[in-house]
């Protein structure tokens, strides 16, 4: 009797020992990493996002064409470029987060080879439902734009490279046909050839009408210069791209410290923010 008794408890408790361990496991997976159904198949945010984002292929034309888009409403698309960096993503990260707004985020795929963690990163812009962009693999200006003429080849192979490397991590089902060309499309010749090309396979190039200037001011140390540069270049356009880095290094962090008041301008001015698919 003693012995079943034993046998049963003994049972019990390798019932609780192996839920304990399989409930533990499932909640780090919930909260770190998604499911990958969650992904819109064939697109680049998950069910959620998707509440919040808008066709980049209206917002193309609206930045190259002037088409009005979202009914002429104020609409502001956050995008940060560069990243992810282990130590600007999370604070651009935790801005959206606390202010409750979305962005698109235009990935380097040499970042993303950087180690797991990096990866993580991407998993959690993802989390998040925020969008994720193709900004290429290596951003080599020389490889990119030999003698500054776009090489579509070579733009499509880096492309390519990086996207691979998002679905690695991702899941089959992400994908996404938004580009950012390194240092943007309209610096460089053969842009109009460039983008005709792209738009026929159904990529849309997304340049940008606003800047907080992060990129250009690496010395840059007061984020109120930043944040004067963003509400001045957006100007009155009811239609804003705002071009932002989470990149790795002092003008990142400015740049994450520069973000709640942009943020704040916009909501106070009546924008509604969204990102791009």
């Amino acid at each position: 009797m003693k012995l079943k008794i034993l046998f049963n408890c003994t049972i019990i408790a390798l019932f609780f020992v192996c839920f304990t361990v399989f409930y533990s496991k499932a909640n780090v997976v919930d909260k770190f990493i998604y499911s990958p159904k969650d992904i819109m198949e064939g697109q680049n945010t998950t069910i959620e996002g998707g509440r919040f984002s808008y066709d980049s292929m209206k917002v193309q034309k609206n930045l190259f064409n002037a088409e009005k888009i979202n009914n002429g409403e104020k609409t502001v698309f956050l995008t940060f470029d560069d990243g992810p960096s282990l130590d600007n993503t999370p604070k651009v990260l935790e801005v959206l987060k606390n202010y409750d707004v979305k962005a698109t985020f235009f990935v380097l795929g040499v970042n993303l080879d950087r180690g797991e963690e990096y990866r993580q990163l991407l998993r959690n812009i993802v989390n998040d439902g925020h969008a994720v962009g193709n900004h290429g693999y290596s951003h080599n200006y020389s490889y990119l734009y030999p003698g500054r003429v776009i090489s579509y080849e070579n733009l499509m192979s880096d492309m390519n490279r990086s996207l691979d490397i998002m679905k690695d991590i991702l899941g089959q089902d992400f994908d996404t046909r938004v580009l950012r060309l390194p240092g943007g499309l309209r610096s460089w010749k053969k842009q109009d050839e460039t983008l005709e090309r792209l738009n026929n396979e159904n990529y849309s190039v997304i340049e940008w009408n606003a800047m907080s200037g992060d990129v250009e001011g690496k010395n840059i140390k007061d984020p109120d210069v930043l944040f004067q540069k963003a509400i001045d270049t957006a100007g009155n356009s009811k239609s804003v791209v705002m071009l932002m880095h989470d990149f790795s290094g002092s003008a990142g962090e400015v740049s994450s410290r520069a973000l709640p008041k942009i943020i704040n301008y916009f909501k106070e001015n009546g924008y509604e923010f969204r990102t791009l698919y």
